[in-house]
């Protein structure tokens, strides 16, 4: 009866004394106890057979038996992973393997063979169980009484379970003998937001762009995790720069906002390409993938920049301002495009006549280099005259190709002579002198007009300023009036121009008594058959073996294609009279001048601006037509217009507007007349009007 860790126990007849069973009864009776025995947890099952002689009296022998049976029992524990501390649930990632440690038990008394097994249970609001795969290692296992064991299970959840929604996994440890010896388990677990996109990049992740391009990267984004989500990108650069390209490249981060799970959206994500950034210089844009704070992954999109071509002129601190004769002038050239290149030039269309270099020097993308080109233009141009350059500039394989007009002006070129033939006669009411002014420059002058040199009496009227155009040859306007007591004798005189640029120019000329004097100036240009006329103080016939007609005090005279002079002789003089005459046989131009006389009306009173009149004007069939416009007043004075020189090509015709600007004339009456001299000196067009100026501006 001693066996280890067997605890007896006896009552009513029966007592345990040490190890001895002792029995006490009344002789011929019956004697009646009990015998109790609490075996161990352990306690193998098996038959016990107890028999034992008394030592002292024949025939009291014990024997009895006791059959121990197996008891099975099991017993399962969560090792790991626990909730944390606070929590009551254990979070995963879907997708994602987690690995399960259980204890697992046999508590019964023998040997056991046992099968674990797990399965999901479905969570509130949870129309079925979720999806989750476990993965068990040994599940079938044999235990001994009281024995232990580790199991491993590795669970994977699927990615269709809703993100944060309670479930239980069950792990059930089984007694195969007994399956009534049944332990199960619950982890309360949720599915962590997994986070999971799909991204589509319209036009894929390689793409080549251009500088200042605005760059839409179009990206389609579907939220494929289990929870409610938005995106957040964020773009970086790692770049490999092409030659001394130094562009810095950025991008703004956006974000998708709120996406139901399986949703679509469509986001932009705008990339500024910088405007200086070289040809096959290379961006690799990361862009980072954020969920809140959590970053989620990364996407990869290479860039590469083409390579563009482009060219200009760049005027800002050009003088284009060129004298008659031709001149250099220094253009900067700018290079627009990405690529170091030289640039070639080539000029395009009919201009004035350029020389320029068939190409440059290499120039960096941003940069400026200079090209000296020699310009020169029409003979006929006069200052002020803009002609427009059109030179071609490209790559020197024609890429980038772009034709620049610069508009080019001629400078001013003063330069005046005085001529005379004959003597100035004088009556003694005055006359006016065979002489006249020569603008061999290409601007209109304006000259001031006097005379020195002259004795006390003596008296000059006549205009005192004349306005003269470029080539154009006038008579010199002054009456110059003898004193009274003026003995007829010669002398001379000095008349004096003075030009704004090139200063006074004084011209000595004899002065000498007559008869018969001029009224008009006696120097006529024209062109040939044009009949002109000259005035004098006295109806006195004149002869002359020179054709000519006189009637009254007006002699006309039809010009030839040759500048002569007519000598006109005087019955009561031995000094014969001179008129100077040219003509030219010159291109066949019309031009009709108007003013528009009601434009004059409020002159004086509010500063002038405004179109004034115009002229029609068509040119020959066999040249260009080059004029100067000009508006003046009987006193000399030249108003300015906003558009002076014209230009018309050969058989062609147009309407040019005679346009002032804030002009307001002296008090008085004055005449204001339109003039339109060509580019041979010959007037032709000459309009007027007389207004009353009434009242000065204040």
């Amino acid at each position: 009866m001693i066996h280890s860790n067997w605890i007896w126990s006896a009552s009513g007849d029966l007592t345990i004394n040490g190890n001895t069973l002792e029995m006490d009864g009344v002789g011929n009776s019956e004697a009646i106890g009990t015998l109790s025995v609490i075996l161990p947890v352990n306690a193998l099952p098996a038959r016990h057979t107890f028999q034992n002689n008394d030592s002292m009296l024949v025939d009291h022998d014990l024997l009895f038996t006791l059959q121990v049976v197996q008891v099975h029992r099991a017993e399962a524990t969560i090792l790991s992973p626990l909730p944390e501390i606070g929590e009551e649930i254990v979070s995963m990632n879907v997708s994602e393997s987690q690995r399960i440690l259980l204890r697992l038990e046999n508590p019964g008394n023998g040997q056991d063979e046992y099968i674990l097994s797990a399965v999901s249970v479905a969570g509130a609001g949870m129309a079925s169980a979720p999806e989750v795969d476990f993965q068990l290692y040994n599940p079938q296992r044999t235990l001994g009484a009281l024995a232990t064991t580790i199991a491993t299970v590795d669970v994977t959840l699927s990615q269709e379970i809703p993100a944060q929604t309670p479930f239980q996994l069950a792990f059930t440890w089984q007694s195969i003998i007994n399956e009534s010896a049944i332990a199960t388990v619950y982890m309360d677990v949720e599915a962590e937001p997994d986070h999971q996109w799909d991204l589509d990049l319209q036009g894929g992740h390689t793409i080549n762009v251009t500088p200042s391009q605005l760059l839409e990267l179009n990206i389609t984004l579907t939220n494929i995790g289990n929870s409610i989500d938005n995106i957040t990108m964020k773009p970086s650069f790692s770049m490999s720069y092409s030659g001394n390209d130094a562009s810095s490249w950025s991008a703004q981060e956006v974000s998708s906002g709120i996406v139901e799970i399986n949703a679509t959206k469509n986001i932009v994500l705008p990339v500024s390409i910088p405007s200086d950034t070289w040809a096959g210089t290379e961006a690799t844009m990361t862009i980072d993938l954020y969920s809140g704070a959590l970053m989620i992954g990364q996407t990869i999109v290479n860039i590469t920049v083409d390579h563009v071509s482009g060219w200009r002129f760049n005027l800002s601190q050009t003088s284009l301002e060129v004298v008659p004769e031709g001149q250099n002038i220094t253009l900067t050239v700018q290079q627009l495009g990405n690529s170091p290149e030289s640039p070639w030039f080539t000029k395009a269309g009919q201009g004035w006549m350029v020389e320029i270099p068939s190409n440059g020097s290499v120039i960096e993308p941003g940069q400026m280099s200079t090209i000296t080109v020699f310009v020169t233009p029409p003979v006929e141009s006069v200052a002020g005259e803009v002609g427009v350059l059109r030179l071609r500039i490209s790559d020197s394989d024609g890429s980038g190709s772009i034709v620049e007009e610069i508009p080019v002006r001629v400078g001013a070129a003063p330069n005046i002579n005085i001529e005379h033939s004959g003597i100035w006669m004088l009556s003694q009411t005055g006359g006016l002198p065979t002489a006249w002014v020569n603008n061999l420059g290409n601007d209109v002058s304006i000259l001031q007009l006097s005379v020195s040199g002259l004795p006390s009496g003596w008296e000059v009227s006549g205009d005192s300023q004349m306005v003269i155009a470029p080539r154009q040859s006038l008579g010199i306007p002054i009456n110059l009036i003898p004193d009274a007591n003026w003995d007829g004798q010669r002398f001379l005189v000095s008349i004096e121009i003075t030009h704004p640029t090139l200063g006074l120019h004084s011209y000595d000329i004899e002065v000498e008594a007559s008869e018969v004097a001029f009224t008009s100036s006696p120097v006529l240009f024209g062109i040939e058959g044009q009949q002109l006329s000259v005035s004098l103080n006295s109806d006195l016939q004149l002869s002359s073996s020179d054709s000519f007609q006189q009637q009254g005090n007006t002699l006309s005279f039809t010009l030839g294609t040759s500048s002569n002079d007519i000598i006109l002789d005087q019955p009561n003089s031995q000094t014969p009279l001179k008129v100077y005459v040219s003509g030219q046989a010159l291109p066949n131009v019309t031009v009709d001048c108007s003013l528009n006389s009601n434009s004059f009306e409020n002159l004086g009173r509010i500063e002038l601006s405004g179109s004034v009149g115009d002229c029609s004007m068509f040119a020959s069939q066999d040249e260009s037509l080059h004029a100067t416009m000009m508006i003046v007043t009987d006193s000399g004075e030249k108003v300015e217009l906003l558009q002076q020189t014209i230009v018309i090509g050969a058989g062609q015709n147009a309407t040019v507007e005679a346009n002032i600007s804030g002009w307001v004339p002296s008090a008085g009456t004055v005449k204001i007349t339109l003039l339109i001299v060509d580019s041979y000196g010959r007037t032709l067009s000459e309009e007027s009007v007389t207004h009353l100026m009434q009242k000065e501006i204040s």
